[in-house]
């Protein structure tokens, strides 16, 4: 505690013009908790629901505390994340169709592997995987599964620093679509593999463009679907997590990559993350900080090393959690 203190009055002197009042006397410690800078862990607050430092081992560094998401801002954040390619079939403007990592469990051993899967409105995901593979036969053993989306920045990327990088943690489980059912899990199961088909482009018009040529009709769709050798399956999450360091502080684009539009065929710029989500994000923060300086741990431990002040930081890290029932 000695050191923190310590630690704390030092950002006081360099921060207490911007935080507060010169001419007022305010112990560092009461300053720093005010301001955010202390663990997530010195608060009474439950940290999957906030904005949180993950990481709560280190000694003595510096991070905002927790400060509660709105349930709408978190599916926000979600829809932005995996808003997928540019595709003008959507209304969004983009497929939310992402390249994820699912974890399953198969004789009692841990599999990793990519499936592609398409964000459907209900925060259920849908996909497809070859008969016989084992990651299709693990689930088909054990339905509990995790899948991990991360978008992690390199110096081409024109970020200032690799820990923009951000990400979506889904835990659930797996639920087959069973082309022989009817009446409304029937009517679920075509509209998903639609939708699915869908974010892969105009190519794929026969499954969801009724103007297309070979278009299927409800039935010719589940007779392709029951004599594919491709098993079409949707997770249904339990939870997401949603994991963003950093991304308060992305004030507005650092600079934009270009993708290419997976229905026309043009590379077009891609914004990380809109402008519009990131001032929902800061929003929220100054409702609980609103005297903060718009600075992250690493940032004021870099400045603070300028000045010839070692200071230990962890860094910000933000995670908030959607439960689902």
């Amino acid at each position: 505690m000695k050191k923190i203190s310590v630690l704390l009055l030092v950002c006081l002197l360099c921060l207490g013009l911007t935080a507060c009042k010169s001419s007022e006397t305010i112990d560092p410690l009461t300053w720093a908790i005010e301001n955010g800078y202390v663990k997530a862990s010195d608060y009474n607050l439950d940290p999957v629901d906030g904005i949180t430092s993950a990481t709560v081992t280190g000694e003595g560094g510096l991070n905002f505390g927790t400060v509660e998401w709105p349930e709408e801002l978190k599916e926000k954040a979600v829809r932005e994340y995996l808003k997928g390619d540019a595709s003008p079939l959507f209304e969004s403007g983009y497929n939310s169709r992402n390249m994820m990592q699912i974890a399953t469990a198969y004789n009692n051993r841990p599999i990793i592997g990519s499936v592609e899967f398409a964000l459907n409105d209900d925060f259920s995901f849908t996909a497809g995987s070859e008969k016989n593979t084992e990651k299709l036969n693990a689930m088909m053993i054990n339905d509990s599964v995790a899948l991990y989306w991360t978008r992690q920045f390199r110096d081409e990327d024109n970020m200032p620093s690799y820990f923009y990088s951000y990400g979506v943690e889904v835990q659930g489980r797996v639920v087959f679509y069973d082309w022989n059912s009817d009446g409304e899990e029937l009517a679920q199961a075509i509209k998903d593999v639609r939708n699915y088909f869908k974010t892969m482009g105009m190519q794929y018009g026969k499954y969801f463009n009724e103007s297309a040529e070979g278009y299927l009709d409800d039935q010719a769709l589940v007779e392709k679907m029951q004599s594919s050798g491709t098993v079409y399956y949707k997770v249904v999450p339990d939870k997401i997590i949603i994991t963003s360091p950093y991304m308060l502080f992305m004030m507005n684009n650092q600079g934009n990559i270009q993708i290419i539009n997976t229905s026309t065929g043009k590379w077009e710029d891609y914004p990380f993350v809109s402008n519009e989500l990131l001032a929902e994000m800061m929003k929220t923060v100054n409702a609980v900080y609103p005297t903060s300086p718009l600075m992250n741990g690493l940032q004021l431990s870099a400045m603070l090393k300028q000045m010839g002040v070692e200071a230990p930081a962890d860094g910000l890290k933000t995670q908030a959690t959607i439960y689902f029932n």
